[in-house]
């Protein structure tokens, strides 16, 4: 397990590594896709990869099974990005996290991303396609340009069913790790973002 935080106490910092986590400084001011980035890159480089938020939690009973169950099936049915239900919201209007409610079920996502809330990325996504583009500030959008750059290089992208998150908003601090390290203007630092993305791909 890799935890790569801002705001963590060094009370906080020992106890997670004592426990064989490793803890990694996302840096100030917290930029998202670099935080993402530290973490796979100290991460074992032959797992897929679960990304999820510190200011999520999981709240589904067993969700390793069903999660391993949907890698198993991944490979075959061209899926290289899955984002998890999201409950309490996510980044932007592009971003869909409605899947069909089978469990174990995938909703192909035919807009321009799914959410890195919480995301299942296959490791042969990730070697191919490369890195989350650093130049996105704060956070923001640097999720909808991976999973267009997935599409690009022939991987689905989809959201899971049978596995729900909630994210931020009411008892887990939304924004968690971008407030705790000073970060300030998150609304402007979003819309910097759209505009890059916009530049990148077109509206």
């Amino acid at each position: 397990v890799t935890v790569v935080d801002s705001g963590l106490s060094q009370a906080a910092v020992a106890r997670w590594m004592s426990q064989g986590v490793t803890v990694i400084p996302a840096g100030d001011p917290f930029v998202f896709s670099r935080a993402v980035n530290r973490g796979v890159l100290a991460g074992d480089s032959s797992s897929d990869l679960l990304l999820l938020n510190d200011d999520a939690a999981m709240r589904t009973d067993g969700w390793e099974t069903v999660l391993t169950r949907a890698l198993l099936g991944l490979e075959t049915r061209g899926y290289g990005v899955l984002s998890l239900e999201v409950d309490g919201g996510v980044g932007n209007p592009l971003q869909n996290t409605d899947p069909q409610r089978a469990p174990g079920s995938v909703t192909p996502s035919d807009a321009v991303t799914v959410a890195f809330v919480a995301a299942l990325i296959r490791r042969a996504v990730w070697d191919s396609v490369g890195e989350l583009d650093e130049r996105f500030v704060g956070y923001g959008y640097e999720d909808d340009d991976y999973c267009r750059r997935a599409r690009l290089a022939g991987w689905r992208c989809g959201v899971l069913a049978g596995v729900r998150v909630i994210h931020g908003w009411e008892q887990f601090a939304h924004s968690a790790s971008y407030r705790q390290s000073g970060g300030r203007g998150y609304f402007a630092a979003s819309e910097l973002n759209r505009k890059l993305f916009e530049a990148k791909w077109g509206s």
